[in-house]
């Protein structure tokens, strides 16, 4: 049935009068008594639809124009009394079917300063209840859509989770995670913020920024108009993290200017699995380099217990320490088997004398060698053999009257005129010979003895004992291994001796090979007699 009908009704809604229709139209009245307007057949007790493709059409459009000063004016309101608990309704349902992007199944304007276009209000007090509820069910839809402006909401607010317990809880997927932060743009190189502040007005706080032209994650501070940082960056591609520097190049860069050092470790465990720091390295380099430009030392260490050790490494030693500094600075070394065989002293009885190594036999039981940097306050070595592998000649040192063609191997004849020193030989039979520089064939002296700043110093090393090789003339007679040598014409020059009556405290030694003519070096076994 239709009918044209002017209709005005009004309500009384929380003291407030409000006219729903003032209107004449063309109305259907079904047989339940459902008015529909636009609909021959309504579904419901008011069923309204528009089918004219104007741009902006209503369905249903409430303005309210009410310029008085008192609050809750509505331009539309619906209120649902129903007591299910499941699916009760809704005061008012807005259904939009149109294609048009400016379509919408409810609409609320407001022209007041502090008026409201849409008001939701689920006032029941119990209940899983919606002040706006907003669905849709395609996928590139929007259940909700707010633009421009501010979005103010109280309470906690969930995104995913039903229950939210903080004011934004946020349940993402597994896989994909729960928050995307991005610029306002499909192009890259944008940038992006999350913000932590201590009060509303961000005077104080930090936040995330990412560069999206640097490609990084950068931690900031703020204090009312000063920013501080970066304190924190993350790398975007290498995973590069660094500590107060801006381009970190390894995976963690620490780097400060100021006082109070630059990285600050602090533990309170025990044993080798609690350590405060630990390096590994499963490759082929080193699990921790340490490299300083300035003159200051490129690692410190500090045991602030008087008996604790300062450092102690550990290696494939059945799980003990192979060498133990400790905080008085002695150290120790281990074999395989854990039994110490080297200690270091810097002080032999810890207080202000001097220091000592001492190595010990395989069951660390015996003392085996001692060096001792003071002993009788003369430093000493204790040993039961002594093998020494770099020269074959006992040497001292002398200070030899000048000579220009003076080289090694040449025999020396005491100074009679400078008391302690030495001269190049230049008589044949000098029972003032004294013996031979050292050094000449490539033979080094094996032990050099002397005694700084006294008369038994100098700079030349003359062989006393041992194997030496030695300037000879064979003009005086061949030389062959075991002939006696003596002083000759020939500066420097050793000779064989063949007068036996001159020769007793002129023989300088024994020849060990040959020179038949001219002249040469010869292997001498020193021995003066």
């Amino acid at each position: 049935m239709t009918k044209f009908i002017y209709m005005t009704r009004s309500y009384k809604i929380k003291n407030q009068i409000i006219t729903l229709f003032a209107v004449i139209f063309p109305a259907f009245l079904s047989a339940q008594e459902n008015v529909g307007i636009g609909v021959p057949a309504p579904q419901h007790r008011l069923h309204v639809e528009v089918n004219t493709g104007n741009f902006g059409s209503r369905a249903i459009y409430g303005v309210n124009q009410h310029s008085g000063t008192t609050s809750q004016q509505w331009g539309v309101f619906g209120e649902i009394k129903s007591t299910a608990t499941a699916n009760a309704g809704a005061g008012v349902i807005g259904m939009a079917t149109g294609v048009g992007t400016t379509s919408a199944g409810v609409r609320g304007e407001t022209g007041s300063a502090l008026g409201r276009g849409v008001f939701g209000w689920a006032y029941s007090a119990t209940g899983t209840n919606y002040g706006i509820y907003g669905l849709t069910n395609s996928q590139d839809g929007y259940a909700g859509y707010f633009s421009g402006g501010r979005n103010y909401f109280s309470g906690n607010i969930g995104a995913g989770v039903l229950s939210p317990i903080r004011a934004l809880h946020v349940a993402g997927s597994e896989t994909l995670g729960s928050i995307i932060i991005s610029g306002n743009s499909e192009s890259i190189d944008n940038h992006a913020e999350l913000i932590f502040s201590e009060n509303r007005t961000y005077t104080y706080g930090m936040y995330f920024y990412y560069d999206g032209v640097g490609n990084k994650l950068q931690v900031f501070g703020k204090s009312l108009s000063n920013i501080y940082g970066p304190h924190v960056t993350i790398l975007r591609n290498s995973g590069n993290m660094g500590l107060g520097i801006d381009n970190p190049t390894r995976k963690l860069h620490v780097y400060t200017t100021g006082a109070g050092g630059t990285t600050l470790f602090e533990g309170s465990g025990a044993g080798l699995n609690n350590a405060t720091v630990r390096a590994f390295n499963s490759g082929g380099g080193v699990a921790g380099f340490f490299d300083a430009t300035s003159a200051d030392a490129s690692l410190v260490v500090r045991q602030n217990n008087a008996s604790g050790s300062l450092i102690k490494a550990f290696g494939a030693n059945g799980g003990n320490h192979e060498m133990i500094l400790y905080n008085d600075g002695s150290m120790e070394f281990f074999n395989g088997s854990h039994i110490r065989t080297i200690r270091i002293d810097p002080s032999e009885s810890g207080t202000t004398d001097a220091g000592q190594i001492t190595l010990y036999n395989s069951t660390g039981s015996t003392a085996t060698i001692e060096i001792d940097g003071s002993f009788n306050g003369v430093g000493r070595v204790t040993t039961n053999e002594l093998q020494i592998t770099g020269g074959s000649d006992i040497t001292e040192p002398f200070s030899v009257a000048f000579f220009e063609d003076m080289k090694a191997g040449m025999v020396l004849s005491i100074d009679d005129e400078n008391h302690g020193e030495l001269k190049v030989s230049s008589e044949p039979y000098d029972r003032c010979v004294a013996g031979i520089i050292s050094g000449a064939g490539g033979v080094r002296p094996g032990l050099i003895m002397g005694q700084k700043g006294t008369i038994a110093d100098g700079d030349v090393p003359v062989a006393l004992s041992g194997r030496v090789y030695c300037w000879c003339d064979a003009s005086h007679g061949a030389i062959k291994p075991g002939d006696l040598l003596t002083t000759s014409y020939t500066p420097g020059h050793a000779m064989k001796a063949t007068d036996m009556s001159r020769a007793p405290g002129a023989v300088i030694g024994k020849a060990m090979t040959s020179l038949n003519e001219g002249q040469g070096l010869v292997l001498v076994l020193v021995s003066l007699q």
